[in-house]
């Protein structure tokens, strides 16, 4: 486990909180196209993961940045998010934008889970995070980073995280965020890369606090990145 002063030296390092993105044509990453189609409306898109629910009250603050950002900007994107859909993901588990590749997959991490839980058990907690930054994911889309609010709360998350590495060992490090949107399939202009860059920087300026809580943790499906499905929960 990373010690909470080299987490947060990574998430510091990896998205700066001045939002900046070169300013020419935003190219958008070609694998947002396994999510979105020409149209930018969500395509079929399957696997696994597990995730924390979110208190309707934080849902309705995450879903005012993303108003924000489609009233502004709404060139940026692609079709928005769903109040309902909104998460803060614990630990990815498979994923494929063609169904039949990833069956398999999902089905042997449900039932690892499964056995997992009965060796192991997840007592109810309350972690406390607050908001870092929002940042660019290698241009595929904005989100919310998060970090916990002190050691305490670091422990508790990183603790059950780890939990779960028995069932999939992923090949890069923890970084606790909600995505706000998935951006435009076909790429922006120089134009829309500096309304972008200067609305991030102003909401960047509000932070708050949120609790997210074990009793609120799900291992889910999804068919799209805005279609999820609770298979069960872990407390």
């Amino acid at each position: 486990m990373e010690s909470r002063k080299v987490f947060e030296e990574r998430i510091c390092d990896y998205f700066p909180k001045n939002f900046v993105i070169q300013k020419k044509f935003f190219e958008v990453n070609p694998s947002v196209r396994d999510k979105v189609d020409e149209n930018n409306h969500f395509k079929g898109f399957w696997g696994d993961t597990l995730v924390f629910d979110l208190k309707d009250e934080y849902k309705f603050k995450l879903n005012s940045f993303i108003s924000r950002l489609y009233e502004v900007v709404p060139e940026c994107f692609c079709a928005k998010l769903s109040q309902e859909s909104l998460h803060l993901t614990l630990h990815d588990l498979s994923s494929a934008n063609i169904c039949r590749e990833v069956t398999e997959d999902v089905m042997k991490n449900e039932s690892n889970i499964k056995e997992l839980l009965k060796v192991i058990k997840i007592l109810p907690t309350t972690i406390r995070m607050k908001t870092y930054c929002l940042a660019n994911i290698l241009n595929i889309s904005l989100v919310l980073v998060f970090i916990p609010a002190d050691d305490v709360e670091y422990l508790k998350l990183m603790t059950v995280y780890h939990l779960f590495d028995v069932i999939r060992i992923l090949g890069y490090k923890y970084s606790p965020h909600v995505t706000l949107g998935y951006f435009n399939v076909n790429g922006f202009d120089v134009t829309a890369v500096t309304r972008l860059e200067n609305l991030v920087n102003e909401l960047n300026k509000e932070s708050f606090e949120m609790s997210i809580s074990t009793e609120d943790l799900f291992y889910q499906h999804f068919t799209s990145m805005n279609d999820y499905q609770n298979i069960f929960k872990f407390t």
